[in-house]
């Protein structure tokens, strides 16, 4: 007589980029920025990171973005040097990565679902070797839509065709996380590699 047997979904492995698979330090480009102010000293930077919110969502391109800046916060700077700076938020790889990524490439899928943009990526990707071995890029400028909305988590799933409750999911924000465990997934602050590599373990 055959055994009835509850099936166990094999894990997917995500990973957010900032702080879980590069370090991420945008104090040197806030700073930088304010120098670029014609009003100087004063810059308003909750502005800024809705236009950047925009921007990370798809909903204008990379033009629009630098101009949107210089704009509406009336700042006076060159789009080279702009992008310049923009791109030095991106420091060192996490440390252990390499390591990990190691023992468990090709033994599950490993992907990578982040809020990022355009000229974040153009850089990345030519200076970034890592991202070579993650299987696929889910990048909310290209998605329409970006972490913590629900439909970002579910277009995900969708694609890769796989249960919600198959995928652990590492993030540095706690809103990240907690939208992704709203979809199904399972979702865990990210401390460091070592304890993501434990909890991978036992998922």
């Amino acid at each position: 007589m055959e055994i009835n047997r509850l099936s166990v979904p094999d894990p997917t492995l995500i990973l957010d980029l900032g702080n879980v698979v590069f370090s991420l330090n945008f104090s040197p480009f806030e700073s930088w920025l304010v120098s670029t102010s014609k009003e100087k000293s004063r810059l308003n930077f909750e502005r800024f990171w809705n236009i950047y919110s925009e921007y990370e969502s798809g909903h204008f391109g990379n033009q629009d973005f630098l101009e949107k800046v210089k704009g509406d916060l009336n700042l006076a700077f060159e789009d080279e040097e702009f992008i310049s700076m923009w791109n030095t938020c991106w420091e060192f790889d996490m440390p252990g990565l390499d390591s990990w990524l190691d023992k468990i490439s090709g033994t599950l899928p490993i992907h990578v679902l982040s809020n990022t943009n355009d000229l974040h990526m153009e850089c990345f990707l030519e200076t970034k070797p890592v991202l070579k071995r993650f299987d696929r890029l889910f990048l909310s400028h290209e998605m329409g839509c970006r972490k913590p909305e629900s439909e970002i988590y579910d277009k995900v799933t969708e694609d890769l065709g796989v249960s919600p409750a198959s995928v652990l999911f590492f993030d540095d924000r706690l809103e990240n996380v907690q939208g992704a465990r709203d979809a199904g997934w399972r979702a865990e602050v990210f401390i460091s590699i070592e304890e993501s590599s434990a909890r991978l373990e036992r998922h």
